[in-house]
């Protein structure tokens, strides 16, 4: 009996020290990252959206998270856009490049607007217009926020998921 106790405790230790160890999911980073682009913390959503690459490089609309839980996963859409809200032009007109070589993208007509309308501002930041499939999307005579953009903190919402993220991210960089 003392023997099974001792092995039972031994299990439960082990379990206790490898468990918070184990749970580090790239849809865990992603959620920071979309948090923090909430909060208007750039470099944490850069570094989240970097190691949520780092354990998922491939995008996608509706990918499976856990159970029946699904987000639509872009990286570098949302890589691009914490770039752009930094001030970092170059690196979010690269990450969103590499979005639309993915071609996930695509599939979803609002994140493809969302890109879109990034690019063209981030291109117009930097004074190179970059050519793209997605130039006659809905913003197309949109103009683009000055150099710098807003520097005040996206307002705290919580959303129901990322698609409403997104939206509100996009809603809070493009109004004047």
């Amino acid at each position: 009996m003392q023997r099974m106790t001792r092995r039972f405790l031994a299990v439960v230790v082990g379990l206790a020290v490898a468990g918070p160890v184990a749970a580090d999911q790239w849809y865990e980073h992603y959620a920071r990252a979309e948090q923090a682009l909430i909060e208007g913390d750039h470099a944490t959503a850069i570094a989240e959206l970097n190691q949520a690459l780092e354990r998922r490089g491939d995008s996608g609309a509706r990918v499976r998270t856990y159970g029946m839980r699904v987000v639509d996963y872009f990286p570098y859409l949302r890589l691009g856009i914490a770039y752009f809200a930094a001030g970092e032009y170059e690196a979010a007109l690269r990450s969103f490049d590499t979005e639309e070589q993915l071609g996930a993208v695509q599939s979803s007509e609002a994140a493809y607007a969302e890109l879109s309308r990034f690019r063209r501002r981030a291109s117009s930041a930097i004074g190179t217009p970059r050519s793209s499939q997605c130039a006659d999307g809905p913003d197309a005579g949109a103009t683009p926020a000055p150099p710098g953009g807003r520097t005040a903190r996206l307002p705290m919402r919580p959303a129901a998921n990322a698609t409403a993220t997104a939206t509100s991210i996009a809603r809070w960089l493009i109004l004047p």
